[in-house]
């Protein structure tokens, strides 16, 4: 019976272990890869943003991996909800996040089931994050151990772009090639095979890169991408120079489609081309006509091509392309900046807001500068160089021609023979030789003239450097540092400089020790924080005393309620008073005022300060008698004795005024003011 039991209750505990198991899964794993898979267009993740399909539900699926690892953490799905959620992370754009968690895989899951996949993503995750070096190394690493089947062919392909983006593109395609040849067929080959054309044509291998993109438009599924591949065979040949090929290319390619009919313009109507894309297919591949004839050198046949791409699509997109590379074919071909300016200022008016109308401002900007410097050259010999040498630059870099660039070179040192700008030109020419034209001997050669024959110069320096950089030493008694030429602003700062006579106030000498006593101010008062010492008594003359406080009932005056606090007749036992005790650290405490005089209230009290109570007695005489002092504040710490003292009555009121009525407050009354008489001020008396 105890057997049966025992038996039983190891079913009822696999029962609920497999039940439980199986709602992890249902409930969660499986929900949140139906909804990655259901973003995807039939890959195991996003190579491409094209294959991404919408709506997007990689946020779902990350809730549900969060929900299993939260509840079901001894569950055995748990390694592999961790996967999806990084690879959820990086299809939601987030590589550094997925870098982060697949790091810690290996940690988390020592003997985790999916640590090959692990590595495969963290390779993926590094390469979205541009960190290319880590990313091969992952990949490597991953092909190395024993992959899944299934992801070894996207490894490679990875790797390919990986090495691309490294310039490394023969090894890029050779890692390429290996998908081609496994998967010759299908999309993925197809991705491959375009990723070895690109790895190809950074090779200048232009003939196999051909070779592929024909490959691809053979097997292209609709007409758009039957194009694409054509015009980019047409690249290869502009980039073997074979203009004639290409241009029999696009020729065949034009002679099947529509030429479009011109626009209605009657009644008034915008001259507007077409904007379909099948009828733009006749202007693409006009524009691409024009564009062989402008790289064979051919500017007349050129510009006829953009011209009517111009007339058959105005104010379209294709019209503003075919406005911009007529700007560019006068800036580059023709060498007019003059009519190159011009025509750039009309690309606005065919693509307002488009990347030609971008592109063209900023090229219409450039060419402005230009001017200005050349038609300001005549006014001093360094602004007359500093144009030339602009010049130079626009054809170096924003027309990458460096052959007419060298040909700008050579005549800025001719021209300015004798000065710095001499060998400044010649270390340009040097530079393009060794770099762009790829004649390093030519470049070294020009670097070693403006070393010997032009000391001082920052040209000198720079020829220096190049040489240096290419392992090749240079003596030092050779170099000469140059010179700082002063010019006329220079001259005029060192003279306000001069001029500027206001001294400053020389620091103290030495320095105050921390922890010791500072120093005495002309008061011979302490600063903040130290201790502090009693000022002398100071007696002053009775025209300096300050008037009799008639506020408070002395003299017959009437309370003042307004400025300062209402007049209350102290209780027998005033517990809130505190005795004032002297200023300091400890002094004795000083006596209370007189019983018969009222304390006053200064918390709100504009008139001067009373004297200390060490002044002589108060002249009674005189009808306005001096204020009492103000309590001063007791120390902190320090507990003053309670004042005991019994109040007395007010003074009697002077002669010929009313007595004030006697009244005797309540307890829970409100604080009672005695009345007063209006003084009498008839005749002389105040």
């Amino acid at each position: 019976m105890t057997l049966r039991r025992w038996v039983g209750g190891l079913a009822v505990a696999a029962l609920v272990l497999s039940s439980l198991a199986g709602c992890a899964y249902y409930n969660t794993l499986y929900l949140a890869k139906r909804y990655y898979t259901r973003s995807l267009n039939d890959v195991p993740y996003a190579l491409d943003k094209n294959d991404l399909l919408s709506p997007v539900q990689f946020g779902n699926s990350i809730t549900l991996v969060k929900k299993l690892i939260a509840q079901y953490p001894r569950s055995k799905w748990v390694d592999d909800a961790y996967v999806l959620w990084a690879k959820s992370l990086i299809a939601n754009e987030d590589p550094r996040e997925a870098i982060r968690m697949l790091e810690e895989y290996p940690t988390l899951y020592p003997k985790g089931s999916e640590a090959s996949e692990a590595t495969f993503y963290l390779g993926v995750a590094y390469l979205r994050a541009r960190k290319y070096e880590r990313a091969l190394e992952t990949l490597d690493r991953f092909l190395v151990s024993n992959p899944k089947k299934d992801l070894e062919p996207y490894a490679n392909l990875e790797r390919s772009r990986a090495l691309l983006a490294l310039e490394r593109p023969g090894e890029a395609a050779e890692a390429a090639g290996r998908v081609v040849q496994r998967f010759p067929k299908n999309a993925l080959g197809a991705r491959a095979r375009l990723a070895r054309a690109q790895a190809l044509i950074a090779q200048k291998e232009f003939d196999r890169a051909r070779d592929d993109y024909r490959a691809l438009g053979h097997r292209a599924a609709t007409d758009e991408d039957r194009l694409t591949y054509l015009l980019f065979e047409a690249d290869c040949l502009e980039g073997g120079q074979k203009y004639d090929e290409a241009l029999a290319l696009l020729r065949g390619a034009l002679s099947h489609e529509r030429e479009p009919l011109r626009a209605d313009t009657t009644g008034g109507r915008l001259l507007t081309g077409p904007t379909d894309a099948f009828a733009q297919r006749y202007g693409r591949l006009l524009t691409r006509v024009g564009t062989v004839h402008l790289r064979a050198g051919r500017l007349e046949e050129a510009l006829s091509a953009y011209t009517r791409v111009l007339d058959d699509y105005p104010h379209t997109i294709l019209g503003a392309e075919a406005q911009y590379r007529i700007g560019y074919a006068w800036e580059t071909a023709g060498d007019d900046f003059e009519k190159a300016r011009a025509e750039y200022g009309r690309v606005n008016e065919q693509g307002p807001g488009t990347s030609f109308s971008d592109q063209a401002n900023a090229r219409l900007s450039s060419l402005d500068q230009l001017a200005a410097f050349r038609k300001g050259g005549g006014d001093t010999l360094t602004r007359a160089a500093d144009g030339e040498f602009l010049l130079a630059e626009q054809y170096l870099f924003q027309l990458d021609r460096p052959d007419r660039a060298l040909e700008e070179y050579q005549r800025i040192a001719t021209r300015f023979s004798g000065t710095p700008f001499e060998a400044k030109a010649l270390t340009a020419q040097g530079w393009v030789l060794s770099r762009k034209l790829k004649r390093r001997e030519a470049g070294d050669s020009l670097f070693w003239q403006v070393v010997r024959e032009h000391s001082g110069t920052e040209a000198q320096l720079a020829a220096r450097d190049y040489l240096e950089a290419e392992g090749i030493d240079v003596p030092q008694d050779l170099i000469k540092l140059p010179e700082k030429v002063l010019t006329a602003a220079d001259s005029a700062r060192a003279a306000a400089a001069e001029a500027d006579t206001v001294a400053l106030t020389q620091p103290p000498a030495g320095s105050i020790p921390l922890g010791g006593q500072p120093p005495v101010d002309s008061l011979h008062l302490a600063a903040p924080g130290g201790p502090r010492l009693s000022l002398p008594p100071i007696t002053l003359p009775d025209t300096m005393r300050a008037p009799v406080d008639t506020t408070h009932g002395v003299g017959g005056g009437r309370p003042d309620t307004v400025t300062k606090a209402p007049y209350m007749l102290p209780s027998t036992e005033d517990t809130t008073r505190r005795v004032p005790v002297r200023l300091g650290t400890g002094g004795p405490p000083i006596a209370p005022p007189p019983p018969s005089v009222v304390p006053r209230d200064t918390s709100r009290s504009t008139s001067p300060a009373a004297p200390p109570p060490s002044l002589a007695p108060r002249d009674t005489t005189r009808s306005t008698p001096p204020a009492a002092p103000p309590p001063p504040v007791a120390p902190e710490g320090s507990v003053a004795p309670r004042d005991t003292t019994r109040a007395q009555p007010p003074p009697r009121a002077p002669e010929g005024s009313a007595a004030p009525e006697e009244s005797v407050p309540r307890p829970d009354a409100t604080p009672w003011h005695p009345p007063m008489a209006r003084p009498d001020t008839t005749g002389t008396k105040p």
